[in-house]
């Protein structure tokens, strides 16, 4: 029951966290959220950071390309997708997913099915890292690090969409899509 309350209140979190325009609300909220991380804050706070960094310097760059730069506005948006984000990861690292989903028999398969992939891809990357490690004597330069990137991000991109198109069919036949 208390993570079926955690889902609830992280919804309701989300909902509300964009409705804000108030950086120092942003600030406050995020004081509190370090406050709740405990002793996963570094964690979280490294999984978050690597998450937005990417997302934030592509986003400020095109809108100050855009419209020019407005330091308020931008701050306004990093600000919330950084505090966005560190909730959810929070959220993921305090609550058991398959206990606050069990009401629902359809998202907890979907829960199910996420997870299978997510933990198979894991699988693969650590693979390929250790297969990397073990062929290379020097130190990799920055065009065969680039190389590497992207042949692996070709395989779990084509990997994904034979995995979407064989998980479709299945949960197809199991009735989950109505036409």
């Amino acid at each position: 029951m208390a993570d079926k309350i955690k889902l609830y209140v992280y919804l309701l979190t989300v909902v509300l966290l964009t409705l804000v325009h108030s950086a120092i609300f942003y600030t406050a909220v995020l004081l509190v959220l370090f406050f709740l991380s405990g002793r996963g804050f570094v964690f979280i706070l490294k999984k978050s950071t690597g998450v937005v960094a990417f997302f934030a310097g592509t986003v400020s760059i095109f809108y100050t390309a855009l419209y020019g730069l407005d330091v308020e506005y931008l701050t306004l948006l990093n600000l919330r997708v950084f505090t966005i984000t560190f909730l959810t990861f929070l959220f993921i690292k305090k609550t058991d997913l398959f206990k606050a989903l069990d009401f629902s028999k359809t998202l907890t398969f979907l829960l199910v099915v996420s997870y299978s992939q997510i933990l198979s891809f894991k699988k693969y990357y650590t693979e390929f890292s250790m297969a990397l490690k073990s062929r290379t004597v020097k130190k990799l330069s920055f065009r065969e690090k680039y190389l590497f990137s992207k042949s692996s991000a070709g395989f779990f991109l084509d990997k994904s969409l034979k995995n979407s198109q064989e998980i479709a069919a299945a949960m197809k036949s199991r009735g989950f899509f109505i036409e």
